[in-house]
C-alpha cells in the first residue's frame, strides 16, 4: 500500500503460503482488509489493479467511509451480466456505458483496449481527451474519456513508482534471499523521510554504502 504521489510504502504484506482454509473471505479481500485496517473511517481513498478489486471489498470499505476505484474483471461476482464483453459489444471511441447499484458505479469503455471499472467515489461524467492516432491527417482524435478511469490513471501510480524505484539499483548479483526486498524497501523509506530535496537516490545509497 503506498501514498499515490510520493511512492511511500504505507504498509506491506509478505506472502508466507495459502489463504488459511475455512476462512468465509478470499485471501485477496484479505490482503485488503489487513493493508488497509488503520486507514479506513478517515475519508481516504484507494486505487487498486483488477486482481484486488471485487464488489465486495468495494461495498465493505464504503462502509468504513472509504472510498475505492479500480479497474475489475467483468465475470467478477456482483458485477453487471451486462457489461461482460458476451453481452456488450464495444469499438474503438464508443461511449463509455455505466451501471450504477446504490454506490457502486460500474463502467464499461473501449479506448485502445477495453476497460472495466468500478467505483464508490464517481460519477458518470467523462472528460474530453486528445489522444494519437494514424486514422486521420491530424494524428489525433478525441475521445469521451470517463473520470474515474482518468483519475486511476493519476493516483496509481504509487505503487509503480516504489517498486521502480526499488529496482533501479539492484545488487548485481542474483540472490534467492527473501530479504533483499524488505532492505530495499526500508532504503525508499529513509530515503523519502530523512534525505534532502537535492540528494539523489543514487547518492543516498552509496552514502549507506
Amino acid at each position: 500500500l503506498s501514498e499515490s504521489r510520493s511512492g511511500y510504502v504505507l504498509q506491506w504484506s509478505m506472502h508466507t503460503g495459502q489463504h488459511a482454509e475455512g476462512s468465509s473471505i478470499s485471501s485477496t479481500h484479505s490482503v485488503v482488509r489487513k493493508l488497509m485496517a488503520q486507514y479506513t473511517g478517515k475519508g481516504h481513498e484507494v486505487y487498486m489493479d483488477s486482481y484486488y478489486t471485487s464488489p465486495v471489498i468495494a461495498c465493505e470499505l464504503a462502509e468504513s467511509d472509504t472510498g475505492l476505484c479500480g479497474t475489475v474483471r467483468s465475470t467478477r461476482q456482483g458485477m453487471p451480466k451486462c457489461l461482460r464483453p458476451t453481452a456488450l459489444k464495444l469499438r474503438s471511441g464508443d461511449d463509455p456505458v455505466f451501471v450504477r447499484k446504490g454506490k457502486l458505479l460500474s463502467c464499461a469503455c473501449h479506448d485502445t483496449k477495453r476497460l472495466t471499472m468500478l467505483s464508490t467515489v464517481h460519477s458518470n461524467a467523462c472528460v474530453q481527451k486528445r489522444i494519437r492516432t494514424k486514422k486521420n491527417e491530424s494524428g489525433f482524435r478525441t475521445i469521451n474519456r470517463p473520470v474515474c478511469v482518468d483519475q486511476y490513471n493519476n493516483f496509481m501510480g504509487g505503487v509503480d513508482r516504489s517498486d521502480q524505484r526499488m529496482k533501479t539499483y539492484l545488487f548485481p548479483h542474483r540472490s534467492r534471499k527473501w530479504y533483499n526486498c524488505i532492505f530495499k524497501c526500508c532504503q525508499l523509506t529513509c530515503y523519502l523521510l530523512s534525505a534532502p530535496q537535492d540528494l539523489t537516490l543514487t547518492a543516498f545509497i552509496q552514502d549507506i554504502i
